[in-house]
């Protein structure tokens, strides 16, 4: 027991002179290791009219999300294009555009489609802004999945038309050519389309000619080769090239499959040849157009009634009944007769 209040005391004797001296010594301790700043990771916001993407974050539009209208430049977007025009549907295709879609992929590409389906319940600027955030959303996933190029295809292509919508014609022109190249099976055809659609309503013609000449070489048993022969036509008119224009409705009419491809491609020729004063070729015209029903498929009535209500509706009829009036005066004996059936003739005076 003495033994253990001297082990006890002893201590506290010793250190009783230091504290009265302000010297103690605080016991030795670890000190805390220093910790990093902490970072504060910004939080994924799913607010309207942004879409949650799968791969983090959603999509910044910046002055397009106002409703403006981005600018680009129009030399930039089809620069990329020429392997497509040089190669068309022939072109050696990916292995990665054939594999299946990713669960990924399909989520994304559903997520975009949920917030560009709630643009048809907007007007005004709040239907701009929408369509410029589920466009840029679009354009979002195309980046995103650059290794899948099924994926970022669909995304370029559904972002260009809603581009188109939202009256960007340069971006719409630039996503449109995107798809042509990420994947030619399924978008080059209707890409390089687009691209010259959105080129010509710019006004650029010399450069919408170049690519509708490119579908029509690269793609030329497509559908949509059918309709740049018909939209060539259109341009070359519109750029005063009449016998050229002519010359481009008889090709597309060449190429042109039974049923509405061929009546579209009639009723062209016709209204060019009427034009050019050439009545007789276009009379020819639009009567292959009418001796055309008896090809229905399958001696089908209902087709052929169909087909029939279709030629009766071509606006050719119109534009060439009203050029042969012209031509035999025929519109002024029209006149002339309604003056004369409206005169008022006095009656004669009684006896």
């Amino acid at each position: 027991m003495r033994r253990f209040w001297i082990s006890w005391f002893l201590p506290m004797g010793l250190a009783l002179p230091l504290v009265a001296q302000g010297q103690t010594k605080a016991p030795a301790t670890k000190a805390p290791a220093a910790k990093a700043p902490a970072t504060k990771t910004p939080a994924t916001k799913t607010l309207e009219p942004h879409a949650e993407i799968p791969d983090g974050g959603t999509a910044k539009v910046g002055a397009a999300g106002s409703g403006a209208r981005p600018k680009v430049d129009a030399r930039e977007s089809t620069s990329s294009l020429e392997p497509v025009r040089r190669h068309g549907a022939g072109a050696p295709s990916s292995t990665s555009v054939t594999a299946p879609v990713s669960a990924a992929g399909r989520t994304a590409l559903q997520r975009c489609r949920e917030l560009a389906r709630r643009v048809r319940d907007r007007s005004g600027s709040e239907r701009l802004t929408a369509l410029a955030e589920a466009a840029a959303n679009y354009d979002r996933v195309a980046d995103g999945f650059a290794r899948e190029p099924r994926v970022a295809a669909r995304a370029a292509f559904a972002a260009a038309e809603l581009w188109r919508r939202h009256g960007s014609l340069a971006i719409a022109e630039r996503s449109y050519g995107a798809a042509a190249l990420l994947d030619r099976g399924r978008y080059g055809a209707r890409g390089l389309l687009g691209v010259a659609d959105m080129q010509r309503r710019q006004g650029r013609r010399p450069a919408a000619l170049s690519s509708y000449s490119a579908v029509i070489e690269g793609f030329p048993a497509a559908g949509y080769a059918q309709q740049a022969r018909l939209a060539r036509a259109r341009l070359l008119r519109s750029m005063g090239r009449l016998e050229t224009a002519v010359g481009g409705a008889r090709a597309a009419l060449e190429c042109a499959r039974p049923g509405r491809q061929l009546f579209d491609a009639c009723n062209l020729l016709a209204l060019l040849l009427i034009e050019s004063g050439d009545l007789a070729a276009a009379e020819s015209a639009l009567a292959h157009a009418r001796k055309s029903i008896a090809a229905a498929p399958g001696d089908d009535p209902i087709t052929r009634q169909r087909w029939q209500k279709a030629v009766d509706g071509l606006s050719g009829w119109r534009a060439l009944r009203r050029a042969k009036d012209r031509a035999t005066g025929a519109a002024r004996d029209a006149v002339r007769f309604d003056q004369d059936r409206r005169r008022v003739v006095p009656d004669p005076p009684l006896q």
